[in-house]
């Protein structure tokens, strides 16, 4: 049994999860606890493939297996009988804890965020535009990473939760950027590997601005209207149909600037 500290939340985990950027802990509770489960036929199928709920939600992959979060105080895994280890472990720390943290009333976004001055800066956006790269180079820069993939807010006062210590780069941006600390990753999309940062004891800080990136031809940044921001945060966000679920999202609405 492994204990970890994440997202200012203690997980207790029938799974080793020290190669990817979580510490180990000596904790006398837990808040959420990690269950691997039997295994499921590789004929299984599920879809849609992920449900978002305050209750019960799961999320699916055909060549992994399927994660059930239930109460935001309990993960269940089910690999498939040939699913590779290290593959169920890295898809764990993504959407499934993105759910589970959503389920504890909490906003996760899909997102970098870094730390500069004691405030929070986050960048969202939808794969490939660049939310890793971003958080490596204020890295570089000497400013703190609070998470790579899954940003976490309380929206009550706006404070994002760090996450674990690592990073998705290309071989060529580490090598630009100087990032060390390489660990074997598995990714079949895109030629990306994962970095390991230094462990820190980071806390909670205020999130001050919000940048929804994508592709275009010019560098620009610009404010955006909240409607415009409104949406962005819905489509980026782990979150139900629930009226506390909405709540969350005006709640950060009200407290952030939005670029």
């Amino acid at each position: 049994m492994y204990f970890y500290k994440l997202y200012n939340t203690i997980f207790k985990s029938d799974l080793s999860l020290s190669g990817l950027g979580l510490q180990k802990i000596e904790p006398n509770h837990h808040d959420v606890e990690i269950v691997l489960k039997n295994t499921l036929p590789n004929s299984f199928d599920l879809s849609p493939i992920y449900k978002i709920e305050n209750k019960q939600g799961y999320f699916f992959r055909k060549d992994i297996g399927l994660y059930k979060s239930i109460n935001g105080s309990l993960i269940e895994v089910h690999p498939f009988e040939t699913t590779e280890d290290q593959l169920m472990k890295e898809n764990l720390i993504n959407f499934p804890l993105a759910l589970c943290m959503s389920q504890r009333g909490y906003l996760a976004i899909h997102g970098s965020s870094i730390c500069i001055n004691d405030y929070i800066f986050v960048f969202s956006g939808p794969s490939h535009a660049g939310k890793s790269t971003l958080a490596a180079f204020f890295f570089s820069q000497n400013h703190d990473v609070f998470s790579e993939d899954i940003s976490v807010i309380d929206a009550k006062n706006n404070m994002l939760f760090p996450s674990n210590r690592y990073v998705k780069l290309s071989p060529d941006v580490a090598t630009f950027l100087n990032i060390k600390g390489e660990f074997e990753y598995h990714s079949k999309e895109r030629n990306r590997r994962g970095y390991l940062l230094p462990q820190e004891n980071l806390m909670p800080k205020k999130v001050k601005d919000i940048y929804f990136l994508k592709w275009s031809e010019n560098n620009e940044v610009k404010k955006i209207l909240n409607k415009e921001a409104l949406q962005n945060l819905l489509k980026y966000s782990f979150i139900s149909e629930s009226s506390e679920d909405s709540t969350k999202v005006l709640n950060v609405m009200s407290k952030s600037n939005f670029y």
